[in-house]
């Protein structure tokens, strides 16, 4: 299965992030950074933009050759397995460790708030990676006249974590440089996966947006829905 994975790898300069958005990474939704924050949040983005290696792999697999007995299909929600569901598609994107690194080295060295600021930033541009290949495989799906589904993986809802061996079993997160531990945890630290269905019907009407669609309706971290 692994041998049908596609690797993309992106520019940080393709990726919207800015820094408010590193802001509300590292106080969460309600923050409001003052000045000299503010350009905190600006420089550190910079310096994490020059770090990242985005990039993200992917393998789409058809339903039909899916054995519904084991493997991915006991992870995924089954009212997402109708008679629509054409594909499934495994995604790991990273940002690589250069990050995570300075990161450590900031703590090692006592700079705490830029410590905390550049975390924050990492998250934000691995969100907007996310973002960047959930478009791309809309965007594939549409050339084959389907529809892209809400994504969702390992931790998403009522997916156990432990579903992620069965993910990277039917993808090659190698090919981007993404380990899964022992322990469960994917190495670089600020990489993240998950599964979208491409269906031959269209989605029902609602709101594409994570935030919108995620049931942690007390998040710290969960914005409103961007004007349409």
């Amino acid at each position: 299965m692994k041998d049908t994975s596609i690797a993309v790898k992106f520019n940080f300069k393709d990726l919207s992030v800015t820094p408010e958005d590193v802001a509300r990474y590292a106080g969460g939704s309600n923050y409001r950074p003052d000045a000299e924050r503010k350009a905190l949040a600006g420089d550190i983005l910079k310096r994490a933009s020059a770090m990242a290696q985005p990039a993200f792999v992917y393998a789409a697999h058809h339903i039909n050759a899916i054995d519904p007995e084991q493997g991915v299909s006991l992870f995924l929600p089954r009212n997402n397995l109708d008679a629509g569901t054409v594909f499934i598609v495994a995604t790991v994107c990273t940002i690589g460790p250069e990050l995570e690194n300075e990161t450590s080295k900031l703590m090692a060295q006592g700079k705490a708030l830029d410590a905390l600021f550049l975390d924050a930033a990492g998250v934000a541009l691995l969100e907007a990676l996310s973002d960047e290949a959930y478009a791309h495989l809309k965007n594939e799906a549409a050339k084959e006249d389907l529809y892209a589904g809400c994504r969702f993986g390992p931790g998403y809802g009522n997916i156990p974590i432990n579903a992620q061996k069965s993910l990277f079993e039917s993808v090659n997160p190698e090919a981007i440089g993404v380990q899964l531990k022992a322990s469960g945890i994917l190495y670089p630290l600020k990489s993240l996966s998950f599964w979208v269905m491409w269906n031959s019907q269209p989605p029902p009407e609602g709101s594409a947006y994570k935030c919108q669609n995620c049931t942690l309706n007390n998040c710290a971290y969960r914005i409103a829905a961007k004007s349409q």
